[in-house]
């Protein structure tokens, strides 16, 4: 990523998407918007799109996920890119079908005939007493049903460009954002992330974390307190899981002979599991310390503040299991 300049707008995560969708509608006639209030943009990623494109290009839906997915992929079959705000990620649930062997399937069934340019926004994280059912991060399952492109932008400036890229693509893409994150600000620099790019940042050279949405967040934040330690450690922010950007994720782990994987989804069958297997299949030669994943237990996020706390990933852990595997 390009260093922040002082010409470069600085926006919050939320209206980063936003805009990331207002610069594709206002030059492709093609781009809708439905959803669940996607008029008002209650999460943010569709707030003032109405106000600037109307109600015929803006449409909210009734709340019925399977139904309104459903319509979204017949539109993009007969040309239309839609972008569906299904609110929380935890919604895809019930319209999974529609994702997985609909969305994810037409293209490859019709041999290439039918493209599925479909965008599907939900946020996806723990953010305070949400419960269970509004705290998913599911991008497992979106990686498992196999023919969904997946981002989880941790930034404005990756909300942004990968927004775009998602949108462009003649894919269906699942973008993923944290509500925790939703107020975040930064720069949106010039410089674009296309669909299978990592930030790398900071750059380090004793253990390498990578991490996606909130997890990437706070992983940044220990890598600036362990410096100040004497303690060099590399993010690698794995703001695309498909395509997966191996490449960055091989070099960094090459380079410091150590990895700590960290995820907020579930540990079993994980994101973290797949980064952990991937790195031991391409960089064990390089390993000097075993992979370490760190990630929520197979239980459901709890109500209670404290509990959901406890399960989701803290800096203190992160931290921990840095300086662990750094003296392993």
């Amino acid at each position: 990523m390009t260093s922040v300049s002082p010409s470069a707008p600085v926006k919050r995560l939320a209206p980063a998407l936003a805009e990331g969708i207002a610069t594709c509608m206002r030059t492709d006639p093609r781009v809708v918007v439905w959803g669940e209030d996607v008029r008002i943009g209650v999460m943010g990623p569709t707030r003032g799109l109405v106000d600037e494109f109307g109600s015929e290009r803006v449409l909210d839906c009734p709340i019925s996920e399977a139904a309104f997915v459903g319509a979204a992929i017949g539109a993009a079959a007969g040309g239309l890119r839609p972008v569906v705000d299904i609110m929380f990620s935890s919604f895809a649930y019930v319209a999974f079908d529609q994702f997985a062997n609909q969305a994810g399937r037409l293209r490859y069934m019709t041999g290439g005939q039918v493209a599925i340019p479909l965008v599907i926004i939900g946020s996806a994280g723990a953010a305070g007493a949400n419960a269970a059912q509004h705290s998913e991060v599911p991008s497992a399952l979106f990686l498992a049903a196999g023919g969904l492109r997946v981002v989880f932008p941790s930034t404005p400036h990756q909300a942004f460009w990968l927004t775009r890229a998602a949108i462009e693509s003649d894919d269906p893409v699942i973008v993923l954002h944290h509500p925790a994150l939703a107020a975040t600000r930064g720069s949106l620099e010039a410089e674009p992330l296309s669909l299978g790019d990592a930030v790398v940042e900071p750059v380090g050279r004793d253990v390498s974390v990578l991490a996606t949405g909130l997890m990437a967040h706070r992983a940044r934040a220990v890598a600036k307190r362990l410096a100040g330690e004497g303690m060099f450690v590399e993010v690698v922010d794995v703001c695309t899981l498909n395509p997966m950007p191996w490449n960055a994720i091989i070099a960094s782990v090459t380079k410091t002979g150590r990895a700590v994987v960290v995820d907020e989804g579930r540990l079993t069958c994980s994101v973290a599991s797949e980064l952990a297997a991937g790195i031991g299949e391409r960089a064990h030669d390089a390993l000097r310390a075993p992979v370490r994943r760190l990630a929520v237990p197979d239980v459901p996020i709890p109500f209670a503040p404290n509990l959901e706390a406890a399960v989701v990933p803290s800096e203190e852990a992160i931290a921990a299991m840095v300086c662990e595997v750094a003296r392993a």
